[in-house]
C-alpha cells in the first residue's frame, strides 16, 4: 500500500507547512472527565475542577467576541474552547482546523518569566482568540475555493503569513485590553527587552530571521517580540483600523503572498515599512542603551552561555578559603537543559544533571541540591515534581510524584522546603514540603491567589514570596511560617514585583521591581520600615537575587542581546539618601486589612453543563482531491478526515479510482480502491483500526513467455494497541496487532493473515543547533508471524531489527552515527519476503517493508535483494556555517549546512552467507537545513559515493545521489 504512504506524506508535509495555527489533533489528560458549555459564541470543555475558572472566563470570552464584532471584523458563529489543567506552563494553541478550536492551560504566570501576570486569562484569551478571527477568513479566490473543497489549509491564506504577522498579531492585541493599559506582553519590560536590547545595540532584526525559524536568540520568541512590536509601530502611523483592513485583504492573497497587501493598505512596501521601523527603534533606543551604563557599581559577567540562565544558589563552601560553589540552570539550543555548577568565578561550568522545565533551586549544608522538574505523564499531562542531585555523585532522587511542586527553597534547618503547589486552575499555593516523608502542608493560598518564588529568612521564622491576587499588580509579602499571617511590604498600582532574595542579616529583602513597563530592577526594602533602595539602574533586566554567603556581593541573572546570563555586582553601600519611605501608612499588624485580598469579583453561574460528547465533532468539515501515481496506474479521488476536540477519536479515509494504467486483468477501472483508518487516543493504550482494498501490480509471465504486469485486488484489515510511553528524555512505542491480507491476483486466491508486533525505543535528541539526532541511541524491532490458524493460505514470517546510535564528535555538534540492521523471512515459499539493499537512505527504525536493512549509498535502490539482508553504516557529521538567513519573506530560510564522510557495508542473500559477497561504499556529502513555511526544518542533501560489489568483481564506481532528509 505505498500509495497510501505517499499520501500520508503529503498531508502530513501540508500539515506541518501550516503549522504556526493549522490543525493537529490534541489529546487531554485521561485522568479527567471532561464537561461542555454551550454559550451565545462558544462551547467551552473543562474537566470539573476547572469550573471556577471557566465562571470567570465565559464573560470574558463574549465580551471579546463583542468587541471584535463591533471593529467589523466578523468573528467566527461557533468557537470550542478547551480549558486544560495539565500543564505548568501559561500557554494556549489555537487553531482553525478542522474546525475553531482554542486549548487553554490553566497555570498563571509568574512576574519576571516574560509573560505579563496581569489580567492574564483575558490576555491568554484574547491572544489565542485573535488567531481565530485572523486565520479563519478566506475572501476573493480562496472563499470560492472553500464553497468547493470545504476547510483546507490552502484555502487559509492568513495561515501562510510569516510568523511574526501571525504571532506578533496575537500579541499586540492582547496589549490592548479595554481599561487595562497594564496587561499583555507590550507593557513588560521583561518582554520588550527582547527588542529594545538588541535595537540599542544597533542589531535590530532583519525581516528574513523574523519570519520564523530562527534559533538564535530570542528564537521562537522572534516573531512574538518583534512582530507585536511592529504592529504597535504601525499602529502609531497608520491606526488601528489600517491593521484591521489588512486582515481582510491577506485574506484575498494567493499562498505565501500575502506580504504584498500591505502596499494596498499602506502605501508602501512592506520592506520600507519594516526598514522606517528598524531605524526609528535604533534612534529610540538610545535611551535605554546609555541607561545601560549608570550602574552604580561595576556589573562582572560571570557565565556566557546566552539563552535562558535561570536563578543562581549558592552553596557551602568546602574549606574557610574555598570560595561556594553556585548552582543554576541553563536552557540553549546547544543540548538538553541542565543544572550547572560554578565552583569558582574563575572556573567554567560545570554540567551537573539534566533538568527539564523549573527556574529556581536550593542548596543544602551537605551539598544536595534541590530543584523542581517537568515530566510527561500519560503521554499528555506534563506536571512539576522535586528532585534532589548530590553535588558530589550526581546521583538523582525523586521527592514526590505529581505533586506539581515549584520554586522550591530549602528552611536553615534543612527538614523543610517552602514551594509552590498548583492547587486548582489559575491558583498556586505556598506550601511547606517535609522532607523526610515528602509530606505538604499548605501555609498560604486563597482560591484567586498565585503565589511564586518563595524564600526563607535566615532565622527560618518568615518567608518572603511574591503574590498576585486576581487580576491585581503582583506584590511582595512576608509569610509567618508559624501562623500563615501575611504582611505585603512591597506593592503598588503601576508596579511589579519579582523573584526576592533575603538580606544575610534578614532586616531586608533584595527584590527585582519594575515601574509600569519599565525593566525589573533590583531593589532593597526594609521588612520593618519598608523603606526601599534601588541597587541597580541597568536599564534591560535584573532578575533572582542572590547575596553571597559573605554578604558582599549579589549574584543575579541578567540580561544581553544573547539572552540571558549571570552577573555579580557588589553589594552597594547603604546610605540614607538612597532609600525613600514609600509606606503610606504605619504597619501595626501581621494583617493590614488595607492591604489584605480584595474580594474576587461576582461570577454568573455557569450555564447547563453536559457530559463531552466526541461525536459532535467528528464529521470532516472540508476534503482534499488526490492524485497518485504507482504500479503502473494513476489515480484520482479524494481523501477526509476527522477528529474531536479533546482528541480522542482521530480518522480518515480516501477512495480513488483509476484513470490510466498498463495492467492485465479483469480489475475495470469503474472499481474504487479504498482505505480507512480510526484510532482512539484517550486511553493510555490506545486501540486503532485499519480496512481497505486496493489495487496493485504484479508482475507476471504469460503465454508467450514475455513478463507482463497484471492487477492483484488486494485486501487488508488490521486492528490492534499501541502503547506510546512518551518523556522527554526518552520514548517507547509498543504496538500488537492482528492483520488479514486477502491477495486475489494471477495464480488464484492468498490469504496472509498474522499477528505483528513493532517496538521502538529512542533517547537520541535535537537540539536547535544540531546538524543531526545526537547523544542517544535509537532501537526499533519488528515481527510478523503468518499463521494458518488465522487463515493463512501457508505459514511463515519475517522480522527486522534497527539499531542507530550517535555519539558526540571532536567538535560541537559534531557526531559519530552508526547504524546496523538486519532483516529476515522464513516459512513457505508463497509467504517469505524479499529485502533489499542499496539506496541514499534508510526506513524509520523498526519497519518491516522490502528495505527495513536498506542503505548502501552508490547503489541503486535495489541492489540487490535476498530473504536476509544486513547492513552497516558509519558516519561522521560536522557542521559547515549556520547562515540562519532567507530573503525578504520567502517561505524559505537557509538554516545550516553541514557535510558527513560516509561508509556502508550490506549484503543480501538467500542460501549460504559469505562475508566475501559484502557490497562497500564510501564517500561525502553535503547538506543544508532549510525552514519551509517558516516552521518546516527540513534537510536536503547530496553527495558522491564509490560503491564496490563483489559479484562483478568491479572497481570502485562513483555514483551521485540526492536525498530529502538524514540517511538515518
Amino acid at each position: 500500500m505505498r500509495r497510501h504512504r505517499l499520501v500520508a506524506l503529503v498531508c502530513a508535509l501540508l500539515a506541518v507547512l501550516t503549522a504556526g495555527a493549522a490543525a493537529r489533533a490534541q489529546t487531554v489528560d485521561p485522568r479527567y472527565r471532561f464537561l461542555t458549555v454551550r454559550t451565545a459564541h462558544f462551547r467551552f470543555h473543562f474537566p470539573e475542577d476547572a469550573s471556577d475558572l471557566v465562571a470567570a472566563l465565559v464573560p470574558i470570552a463574549e465580551r471579546t467576541w463583542d468587541r471584535f464584532a463591533a471593529r467589523g471584523l466578523r468573528p467566527p458563529a461557533l468557537t470550542d474552547v478547551v480549558v486544560a489543567d495539565q500543564s505548568e506552563a501559561p500557554n494556549g494553541f489555537a487553531t482553525p482546523l478542522p474546525r475553531n478550536r482554542i486549548l487553554l492551560y490553566t497555570a498563571p504566570p509568574a512576574p519576571g518569566s516574560g509573560l505579563n501576570p496581569v489580567a492574564w486569562l483575558e490576555g491568554l484569551f484574547v491572544h489565542e482568540f485573535t488567531h481565530i478571527v485572523h486565520l479563519d477568513r478566506a475572501a476573493g479566490w480562496a472563499a470560492a475555493g472553500h464553497r468547493i473543497f470545504g476547510r483546507t489549509p490552502w484555502l487559509l491564506p492568513n495561515l501562510l503569513l510569516p510568523l511574526w504577522h501571525i504571532e506578533g498579531l496575537a500579541t499586540f492585541e492582547e496589549s490592548r485590553l479595554p481599561g487595562r493599559p497594564d496587561a499583555g506582553r507590550l507593557n513588560a519590560g521583561d518582554f520588550t527587552v527582547h527588542v529594545a536590547v538588541p535595537a540599542g545595540s544597533g542589531r535590530p532584526m532583519p525581516l528574513d530571521r523574523a519570519n520564523g525559524g530562527v534559533t538564535d536568540w530570542p528564537g521562537g520568541l522572534t516573531p512574538y517580540a518583534w512582530g507585536a512590536d511592529f504592529h504597535a509601530f504601525l499602529e502609531r502611523r497608520h491606526g488601528r483600523e489600517a491593521i484591521d483592513r489588512l486582515t481582510e485583504r491577506t485574506a484575498r492573497s494567493l499562498p505565501w503572498l500575502g506580504p504584498r497587501a500591505f502596499r494596498s493598505v499602506f502605501g508602501t512596501s512592506l520592506g520600507e515599512l519594516w526598514r522606517t521601523y528598524t531605524h526609528e527603534r535604533i534612534a529610540n533606543a538610545g535611551g535605554s542603551a546609555s541607561a545601560g551604563r549608570q550602574e552604580p557599581s561595576p556589573v562582572r559577567r560571570l557565565t556566557r552561555h546566552g539563552h535562558i540562565v535561570g536563578a543562581a544558589r549558592f552553596g557551602r563552601a568546602r574549606c574557610d578559603t574555598c570560595p561556594a560553589p553556585l548552582a543554576y540552570t541553563v536552557r540553549t539550543p546547544d543540548e538538553r537543559p541542565a543544572v550547572y555548577v560554578l565552583r569558582s568565578f574563575d572556573e567554567p561550568p560545570e554540567r551537573l544533571v539534566t533538568r527539564y522545565g523549573g527556574t529556581t533551586l536550593a542548596f543544602s549544608e551537605d551539598g544536595t541540591i534541590y530543584f523542581d522538574g517537568l515530566e510527561v505523564r500519560r503521554n499528555t499531562g506534563v506536571y512539576a515534581d522535586l528532585y534532589a542531585v548530590d553535588l558530589d555523585t550526581r546521583r538523582v532522587r525523586r521527592l514526590s510524584v505529581e505533586a506539581r511542586l515549584q520554586d522550591p527553597d530549602l528552611a536553615p534547618d534543612g527538614r523543610r522546603i517552602a514551594a509552590t503547589q498548583h492547587v486548582r486552575p489559575g491558583a498556586r499555593a505556598l506550601v511547606l514540603v517535609d522532607i523526610a516523608d515528602a509530606s505538604v502542608r499548605t501555609l498560604a493560598g486563597g482560591d484567586d491567589e498565585v503565589f511564586s518564588a518563595p524564600r526563607w529568612s535566615p532565622d527560618g521564622r518568615l518567608i518572603a514570596a511574591i503574590r498576585q491576587i486576581a487580576d491585581r499588580m503582583p506584590e511582595l509579602v512576608l509569610v509567618d511560617v508559624d501562623t500563615g499571617d501575611i504582611r505585603p511590604i512591597g506593592s503598588g498600582a503601576i508596579r511589579r514585583w519579582a523573584t526576592p532574595a533575603w538580606r544575610k542579616d534578614g532586616a531586608a529583602v533584595v527584590v527585582a521591581m519594575a515601574d509600569g513597563d519599565g525593566p525589573f530592577e533590583l531593589y532593597e526594602v526594609q521588612i520593618d520600615s519598608r523603606r526601599e533602595r534601588r541597587l541597580t539602574s541597568l536599564g534591560t533586566v535584573a532578575l533572582w537575587p542572590e547575596v553571597s554567603p559573605d554578604g558582599r556581593s549579589i549574584v543575579f541573572t541578567g540580561y544581553t542581546a544573547d539572552g540571558y546570563d549571570l552577573f555579580a555586582i557588589a553589594y552597594p553601600e547603604r546610605t540614607d539618601e538612597a532609600a525613600s519611605d514609600v509606606a503610606t501608612s504605619p504597619v501595626s499588624s501581621w494583617m493590614d486589612d488595607t492591604d489584605g485580598p480584595e474580594a474576587s469579583p461576582a461570577r454568573a453561574p455557569l450555564p447547563s453543563r453536559a457530559p463531552y460528547r466526541p461525536w459532535t465533532t467528528l464529521l470532516p468539515t472540508g476534503w482534499t482531491p488526490l492524485v497518485t501515481w504507482t504500479d503502473g496506474q494513476v489515480r484520482a479521488g479524494a481523501l477526509v478526515d476527522g477528529s474531536d476536540i479533546l482528541g480522542y477519536h482521530s480518522w480518515a479515509a480516501d477512495v480513488t479510482w483509476a484513470i490510466a494504467d498498463d495492467l492485465a486483468g479483469n480489475v475495470p477501472r469503474t472499481t474504487p480502491d479504498w482505505s480507512f483508518r480510526h484510532a482512539y487516543g484517550r486511553w493510555p493504550v490506545q486501540p486503532f483500526l485499519a480496512v481497505g482494498r486496493t489495487t496493485s501490480s504484479v508482475v507476471v509471465r504469460d503465454a508467450s513467455g514475455r513478463l507482463a504486469r497484471h492487477a492483484s485486488r488486494d485486501e487488508e484489515w488490521e486492528a490492534g494497541l499501541m502503547w506510546p510511553f512518551t518523556g522527554y528524555q526518552r520514548t517507547h512505542v509498543l504496538q500488537v496487532s492482528l492483520a488479514r491480507v486477502a491477495w486475489n491476483g494471477p495464480g488464484g486466491d492468498r490469504n496472509f493473515s498474522a499477528v505483528r508486533t513493532a517496538w521502538r525505543y529512542s533517547s537520541a535528541h535535537r537540539p536547535g543547533y544540531a546538524i543531526s539526532p545526537e547523544r542517544g541511541v535509537t532501537v526499533g524491532v519488528a515481527a510478523e508471524r503468518i499463521m494458518p490458524a488465522l487463515g493463512a493460505s501457508a505459514s511463515g514470517g519475517r522480522a527486522a531489527v534497527d539499531g542507530r546510535l550517535y555519539l558526540p564528535g571532536a567538535g560541537r555538534h559534531d557526531v559519530v552515527a552508526v547504524r546496523a540492521a538486519l532483516a529476515t523471512t522464513w516459512g513457505d515459499d508463497l509467504v517469505r519476503s524479499a529485502f533489499a539493499v542499496g539506496g541514499s537512505t534508510a526506513p524509520p527504525a523498526g519497519s518491516l517493508t522490502r528495505d527495513a536493512a536498506a542503505l548502501l549509498r552508490g547503489f541503486s535502490d535495489v541492489a540487490s535483494a535476498g530473504r536476509h539482508a544486513t547492513t552497516l553504516n558509519l558516519d561522521y557529521r560536522f557542521a559547515l556555517a549556520r547562515p540562519q538567513r532567507g530573503v525578504g519573506t520567502w517561505p524559505a530560510l537557509l538554516h545550516s549546512v553541514h557535510a558527513a564522510v560516509v561508509a556502508d557495508v550490506a549484503h543480501a542473500w538467500i542460501g549460504t552467507f559469505h562475508l566475501r559477497d559484502f557490497k562497500r561504499s564510501i564517500g561525502g556529502e553535503v547538506a543544508v537545513d532549510l525552514v519551509l513555511g517558516y516552521t518546516l526544518r527540513a534537510t536536503v542533501a547530496a553527495g558522491m559515493a564509490w560503491g564496490y560489489d563483489p559479484a562483478r568483481r568491479a572497481s570502485w564506481t562513483p555514483a551521485p545521489y540526492v536525498r530529502v532528509g538524514h540517511a538515518f
